[in-house]
């Protein structure tokens, strides 16, 4: 027989849950050193930790976090904690056990384990405040403020009065016009010109952030020589309406809200696959099984 049971954050931990099977338990069985840096919004009991992570550093929310007592941007802490594993930590194995522990060994490159690393960026995910502007949900460094600052981006085409009237009656509840989270938000980002050019080039400004950061990561690897014996992998965890069909948000299945980038790079791939592209369909629970096959 077979059965689906739901698993959110108030039940990922419970005991009739295989947590022992998913990946990074497994991958730690298996003779990883594993690190998490960023993004996770779930609990963290310290029993399920231990036989999960070598080390982690868990933040998410606030784009501006504090850090030694200093406001730092969430993404340069990704940025930060990721060099830090990659050049000191991943070095001393169960790393936040042993940390203290001066005896505690400190491998060599020769010596070390294999290491699987989660750099999970909080941009750009929105500030989910209670209330609309003027509180800001998206905050980009204060360096960054000048990118596309003399571009205009082009609205949706599908962002008008009538892509929003066609969806379904019930987007539409008699509670209200903005009863709807999406059509809400879409109020508070994108119903005017002036609020969609500022909303959009922060948000790009906080990507492109990110991949400064990606490619801070892979220089790191091939100054360390580990570039050629890593497998890569970027994804995420959801689309976004930009304006499309007068939303915001994430909840629905359209293509803009549906479609992920999930980019592989293994140095042992065949020069004819690198840089190719395929249209197979693929799932969050596609993953794990992948990588540890892999």
């Amino acid at each position: 027989t077979h059965g689906m049971q739901k698993i959110v954050s108030s039940t990922m931990f419970n005991i009739t849950l295989p947590w022992k099977e998913t990946l990074f338990p497994l991958l730690k069985r298996a003779g990883y050193h594993t690190g998490f840096i960023g993004k996770w919004h779930h609990p963290n009991p310290e029993a399920f930790m231990e036989y999960t992570f070598d080390h982690r550093e868990f933040y998410h929310g606030d784009h501006w976090q504090k850090r030694n007592d200093k406001l730092v941007h969430v993404t340069k802490l990704n940025e930060q904690d990721a060099m830090d594993y990659l050049r000191h930590k991943r070095f001393i194995n169960d790393y936040d056990r042993n940390k203290n522990n001066k005896h505690a060994q400190k491998e060599t490159a020769e010596t070390a384990k294999p290491f699987a690393l989660t750099v999970s960026f909080t941009a750009p995910h929105s500030q989910d405040r209670k209330g609309p502007p003027p509180h800001t949900e998206y905050e980009p460094m204060t360096t960054s403020m000048d990118w596309y600052a003399n571009d205009t981006i082009p609205m949706p085409k599908t962002s008008t009065e009538q892509h929003w009237q066609d969806m379904p009656y019930f987007f539409h509840h008699d509670r209200g016009h903005f009863f709807n989270e999406a059509r809400r938000r879409w109020s508070w980002r994108y119903d005017t010109d002036n609020k969609f050019q500022n909303t959009m080039k922060n948000y790009y400004r906080m990507v492109t952030e990110v991949d400064h950061v990606i490619g801070r990561i892979i220089q790191e690897l091939k100054d360390q020589g580990e570039y050629d014996n890593t497998l890569l992998v970027f994804t995420s965890d959801n689309g976004m309406f930009h304006a499309e069909h007068q939303m915001a948000g994430k909840w629905y299945p359209h293509e803009e809200s549906l479609r992920v980038p999930l980019v592989i790079q293994d140095p042992r791939m065949p020069e004819s696959k690198k840089g190719t592209t395929n249209d197979d369909f693929t799932l969050n629970i596609d993953l794990a099984p992948t990588l540890l096959s892999a």
